[in-house]
C-alpha cells in the first residue's frame, strides 16, 4: 500500500497524553455546512469561551466584547498563525474554559506565556491568574503544550485519569480511540506520570499508557511522527483497520454516524492532509484499498 506525504516535526522538548473522557456537560454546538452528499468544514470556525457563570461567547476579533469578556487579544504567532492571547492585569481564581471546535486546531497563551494547541474538539479549563504554588489546568480532548519555564511553579495537566507534572517543557495532549487509557508521551526533558498512588518518570521518547480500571502505568517506546502528526495539519495511519481510521477521521469531522457494510484485511499506513471536504480524504483512502465510501445526510457509509 502506498504511503502518503510524511511531514518533519522538529520540537526542543515536549511529551504527548493520549487521554479519553466523558463530558458531563452538554456539548457545545456549532454549524455545520453539510449538504447531502458532503461533510465540509464551515469557514471561520470561530473558538467557544465559557465563563464560570456559565456564559458563553464565540471568539472573533469582529466581536469586541467577547474578547473584553474573555481578556483576551489576538494576533500573529511567529508562524504567522493566529494567536488567542491572555492580557496581564486580570486578577483573581475565575476559571475559564477554552474551546477548539471540530474542525479547527487553535493556539491560546496562558497569562504566564505558556502556549497550548488545542486539537479539533478539544477544551482547556485554566485560571485567569495563576495565584497558587502551582500552575494548574484541566484538559478534556488533546492539545500541545509548550510551558513557559519556572521552576518555582510547576505546571501541571491533569484529565479525568491522569495527573502529568512538569517544570518547562513541551508535550503534547490527545484522546486514545478506546476512551479507557491515558498516553503520555515526552520528546524532550522529564516529566511525571501519576495514576493514583503510581508515579512514573518518563525518558525521551517513552510513552506512559495509564490503565485507571488495572491501577497501573506501563512504559514502552513512542512513535513521534504518529504522535505528531495533528500538529502539521495530517492524519497519519499506522497498519490501522478502517474502523481505527474512521475513528481518527472523526474527531476532524463532524460526522453524524458510522456504517460499515463490509470489512475487509486492508490495513492503512500513510499520512494524509486534513481536507475541507470529507469526500476528498475519502478519495484518497479509496484509491489505496478496495473500499467505497458514500456520504449522504452528515453520514458515512463503507463499502
Amino acid at each position: 500500500m502506498s504511503s502518503g506525504e510524511f511531514s518533519r516535526c522538529g520540537c526542543s522538548f515536549c511529551f504527548s497524553i493520549v487521554y479519553f473522557v466523558k463530558r458531563e456537560a452538554a456539548p457545545i454546538t456549532h454549524p455545520k455546512q453539510v449538504l447531502t452528499n458532503e461533510i465540509a468544514l464551515p469557514d471561520g470556525n470561530a473558538p467557544i469561551l465559557t465563563l464560570s457563570t456559565g456564559e458563553q461567547y464565540s471568539i472573533s476579533a469582529d466581536n469586541p466584547k467577547s474578547l473584553d469578556k474573555g481578556n483576551l487579544t489576538i494576533v500573529r504567532d511567529s508562524d504567522g498563525t493566529l494567536l488567542y492571547q491572555l492580557k496581564h492585569g486580570e486578577r483573581g481564581s475565575e476559571k475559564r474554559t477554552f474551546h477548539s471546535p471540530k474542525g479547527s486546531a487553535l493556539t491560546l497563551q496562558l497569562i504566564d506565556g505558556t502556549k497550548v494547541y488545542l486539537n479539533s474538539g478539544s477544551s482547556l479549563t485554566y485560571p485567569v491568574h495563576f495565584e497558587t504554588a502551582n500552575r494548574l489546568v484541566f484538559l478534556d480532548g488533546e492539545a500541545y503544550f509548550d510551558v513557559a519555564h519556572d521552576p518555582a511553579k510547576p505546571f501541571i495537566v491533569e484529565t479525568k485519569q491522569t495527573r502529568i507534572k512538569v517544570l518547562g517543557t513541551q508535550f503534547n495532549v490527545s484522546s486514545d480511540l478506546t476512551k479507557t487509557k491515558t498516553l503520555t508521551t515526552l520528546i524532550k526533558g522529564k516529566v511525571e506520570v501519576s495514576l493514583g498512588g503510581t508515579h512514573k518518570i518518563l525518558a525521551p521518547g517513552m510513552q506512559a499508557e495509564s490503565d485507571p480500571q488495572q491501577q497501573q502505568i506501563v512504559l514502552k517506546q513512542a512513535d513521534l511522527k504518529e504522535i505528531l502528526a495533528w500538529r502539521d495539519g495530517f492524519f497519519r495511519f499506522t497498519e490501522d483497520d478502517i474502523e481505527t481510521v474512521l475513528q481518527k477521521v472523526k474527531e476532524w469531522y463532524d460526522i453524524k454516524e458510522i456504517t460499515i457494510q463490509s470489512t475487509s484485511t486492508d490495513t492503512f499506513t500513510a499520512m494524509m492532509k486534513r481536507t475541507k471536504k470529507l469526500s476528498d480524504l475519502l478519495k484518497q483512502l479509496e484509491k489505496t484499498s478496495n473500499y467505497k465510501f458514500k456520504i449522504q445526510d452528515g453520514r458515512v457509509l463503507v463499502m
